[in-house]
């Protein structure tokens, strides 16, 4: 049973979620390609792709949506190169890519903001956070959950950091039409802990980019690749849980940040 406990786990990576999810915001594109649809963005819409792999790289879906080729479109946000030094150790691949619109222009978000605990406590009221360091955090997420550190890196460009300059240029690829970002942040997960004994997750790797949108408003794109050890069992929904609970945490992490930055 402690696997169901793991669900809690993967929304707390970059992501928060609550039972209220308001899930009608969501529009579900089919591959890590789609276009930036302008008209559903203004609405207060969230475009979102969403793929999951099995060990030996295979879609677990049989919805083609979910499908995507790892060493192609995973891969490149590896930039800590856990897949080069993973030895003996074998994973579920999970790939998120979330653009959504923001009421604040472009320059709101910058270093001060983002590492600022209170700003960070307000998006994710369920979690307990604690700031370790400049950029470094502790997050606990409660009771047969597991907690975890992360790391926060601010880049602008040019992007002088080559594995960074890589990750742009990639992502540049896959949306042309938005440019340069103004501000990427590359937030690294780890050191997840147990849950009854059982390995939840190795680690994450969010890269979140955010591009300048009309009057004083901001685009923010992110990608999440995720390195876990266990899946949700089949008699409690299975992968189709997991990918329920996922999409249900980025959209209320949305409402939450939407709802922070009204008031400031």
């Amino acid at each position: 049973m402690s696997k169901l406990f793991f669900l809690l786990f993967l929304t707390s990576v970059c992501l928060s979620f609550s039972k209220d999810s308001k899930s009608y915001l969501l529009q579900t594109e089919t591959d890590l390609y789609y276009p930036i649809n302008y008209g559903q963005l203004d609405d207060g819409k969230v475009q979102i792709f969403v793929g999951l792999l099995d060990e030996k790289l295979h879609r677990i879906s049989t919805d083609r949506s979910s499908n995507f080729d790892f060493f192609k479109e995973a891969k490149p946000l590896d930039y800590y190169n856990y897949w080069e030094q993973k030895g003996e150790e074998d994973y579920y691949i999970l790939l998120t890519k979330v653009v959504y619109v923001l009421d604040k222009e472009v320059d709101f978000f910058n270093e001060s903001l983002l590492t600022n605990l209170e700003f960070l406590q307000k998006k994710m009221p369920d979690y307990d956070l604690e700031k370790i360091s400049t950029n470094k955090f502790h997050i606990d997420c409660g009771f047969l959950s597991p907690s975890f550190d992360y790391d926060l890196n601010f880049y602008r460009p040019p992007f002088t950091d080559n594995r960074v300059s890589r990750i742009e240029e990639f992502v540049k690829q896959i949306n042309p039409e938005l440019g340069s970002p103004t501000l990427s942040v590359l937030q690294h997960n780890h050191s997840f802990s147990r849950v009854m004994m059982h390995k939840t997750s190795k680690m994450s790797v969010c890269v979140s980019n955010y591009y300048p949108y009309g009057d004083e408003k901001t685009i923010e794109v992110n990608y999440t690749l995720n390195y876990i050890h266990e899946l949700p069992p089949n008699f409690l929904g299975g992968y189709k849980l997991l990918l329920k609970e996922i999409k249900s945490g980025i959209v209320d992490l949305i409402v939450n940040t939407r709802a922070v930055c009204a008031t400031l």
